[in-house]
């Protein structure tokens, strides 16, 4: 296949796989300036697929850059509540969501972090009713990623630039099944095949997870009536959509404050425009009690987004075996790097990870143990030595998965 080609299919993956786009529904989508030839071919199949309506989300870095350094003081705590409600308004109306990414790995590398810090903080804490709504599934959603220059100079360093383009484009292709004979047919068999863990760790009913290396000895609890989900997602009306595109985990909810031990990262990750390469948490009653890294400003200010910050929302499970693992490729981007080792998430607990969840009353939830914040961010624990246990209601501890692998 040329190139082009494999674009357009990986469009109409985005479209039919991701979001399940159907006849009359709208779409929101945000993307950047790197992302028009993608977005342009998106636009044209989800209308020939019977959209309705396409709303714009455009980002562009060097505008994105300039508010950081160049916005006076007296705005940097402030976020137009206009723009938050009418994200907000969208998701109310239905429109279907589609984010294309294409990290920028050290954009906000010469912006002091307290701005940094001041400026995203006012955004989460203005857009969160949006983020929760989002993470509630009420609509469709799904997060994909296109190839930037920036981004593939960051991944591979040594090569020159149009084949470092040309190669990371490459791998996005194969991480999202479309070099493969039939990519739907495949895209449902992979589904089928999460769909399994997820059935097994659903019946077995864990009350805790251990998470054990040379780096971490971790037990995160449980929610009562906790649920596992893998690879595709579904709305509160039972509206079936695939949130990431590649996905390669099982994930369901921790309880907020039955988090202890101390847990090590084990990928860099790009925090507010800044890539962070080492990062130890240790963990007291579900609270992020001290923390070492080498940006600790920028971690200090994700923790100080707000009271739910420092707790866990998302436990996540993915054998080291992945196809994205097995690539070689630290692609210093979450949406890849984390469907390449196990993982946990900060912040914003998912409500489909409990029972019931979008009956409950906000209270309810946080009794049971659901976080809430305006954040949710991921971060990368596992590796080849990992082992994880499940911890039954008796206190017993079964293996899921040794050295980094699933043994079930």
């Amino acid at each position: 296949m040329t190139f082009q080609e494999k674009l357009a299919k990986y469009a109409d993956l985005i479209l039919s796989v991701g979001l399940n786009l159907k006849r009359g529904e709208n779409i929101q989508i945000k993307f950047d300036s790197h992302n028009l030839e993608l977005v342009r071919l998106i636009v044209k199949r989800a209308y020939q697929m019977g959209a309705s309506h396409i709303v714009y989300d455009f980002q562009d870095d060097e505008m994105n850059l300039a508010r950081y350094h160049d916005v006076h003081d007296d705005y940097l705590d402030e976020f137009p509540s206009v723009v938050a409600d009418f994200k907000l308004n969208l998701y109310k109306e239905g429109f279907l969501q589609l984010s294309l990414v294409s990290p920028h790995t050290n954009l906000l590398q010469e912006v002091e972090s307290d701005r940094v810090g001041r400026i995203n903080k006012a955004r989460s804490q203005a857009m969160q009713a949006t983020m929760r709504y989002g993470m509630e599934n009420h609509t469709k959603w799904v997060v994909a990623a296109a190839a930037s220059r920036d981004w593939a100079k960051a991944v591979f360093e040594t090569l020159p630039e149009e084949e470092a383009l040309s190669l990371l484009w490459e791998n996005i292709f194969i991480a999202t099944r479309v070099t493969m004979e039939h990519p739907k047919e495949a895209w449902i068999q992979h589904d089928a095949h999460l769909k399994q863990y997820q059935a097994y760790l659903n019946q077995k009913r864990y009350s805790k997870l251990h998470f054990v290396s040379k780096q971490t000895d971790l037990t995160v609890g449980l929610t009562r009536g906790h649920v596992w989900n893998g690879g595709s997602d579904k709305t509160i009306s039972g509206e079936v959509f695939m949130s990431n595109m590649p996905v390669e985990e099982v994930w369901t909810m921790p309880n907020a404050f039955e988090v202890n031990g101390y847990v090590t990262m084990t990928k860099p990750l790009n925090i507010f425009g800044r890539i962070v390469k080492t990062l130890k948490l240790v963990f007291k009653d579900g609270e992020v009690v001290e923390y070492e890294s080498d940006q600790p400003d920028i971690i200090k200010s994700l923790l100080e987004s707000d009271s739910g910050a420092k707790r866990l929302g998302e436990v996540a499970l993915v054998s080291i075996d992945s196809p994205i693992e097995k690539t070689g490729v630290l692609f210093k981007n979450t949406l890849f790097d984390e469907n390449a080792a196990s993982h946990l998430a900060l912040g914003q607990a998912y409500i489909d990870n409990i029972e019931d969840g979008n009956i409950m009353s906000l209270e309810e939830r946080k009794e049971r143990g659901m976080n809430h914040s305006s954040i949710h961010q991921d971060f990368m624990i596992g590796n080849k030595e990992m082992v994880v246990y499940g911890v039954t209601n008796v206190g017993e501890e079964e293996p899921i998965m040794i050295k980094g692998q699933w043994v079930i």
